[in-house]
């Protein structure tokens, strides 16, 4: 899943370049595909096409240090530690948020509401975390708590 995730983030900006030319294209894999309507006689057609293209093939992509995917965080060097604070900031807001409500409901559905909160940002995408730091680790643990 993450070789898909990190091509998917590799392949992104030549779409969005692709995009600002105007131009209707299909990415899928390790293909683009550009669309254009043509008419017939029309010797124009074909420019904006050409320039896209010639756009696209000089242009280097910067790579950046962090980008988001689905949900998930990933840096450049994949220690998954921002995406590790990331869901220990939406915990923690989202519980904070929950006394909001906390004087209109009991106290068991209150830990019911928390403790799902919380168990579903945990659980998403947690295959990702495999061979993460134990700091890592320990401050997710200290969330679940």
């Amino acid at each position: 899943m993450l070789g898909l995730l990190l091509f998917a983030m590799y392949i992104l900006p030549v779409g969005n370049m692709v995009a600002a030319h105007s131009r209707r294209y299909h990415q899928y894999v390790d293909d683009t595909q550009l669309y254009t309507a043509v008419q017939p006689g029309d010797d124009e057609s074909f420019g904006p096409v050409s320039m896209c293209v010639k756009d696209v093939a000089g242009t280097l992509l910067p790579f950046r240090d962090t980008v988001k995917l689905l949900g998930v965080t990933l840096d450049s060097a994949l220690t998954m530690d921002r995406h590790v604070t990331q869901v220990i900031h939406i915990c923690s807001y989202h519980t904070r948020a929950l006394r909001h409500i906390r004087p209109l409901i009991t106290l068991d559905p209150a830990k019911m509401v928390g403790h799902s909160i919380v168990s579903s940002q945990l659980d998403y995408a947690n295959a990702l975390l495999h061979g993460t730091s134990t700091s890592n680790i320990n401050k997710l643990q200290v969330a679940q708590n």
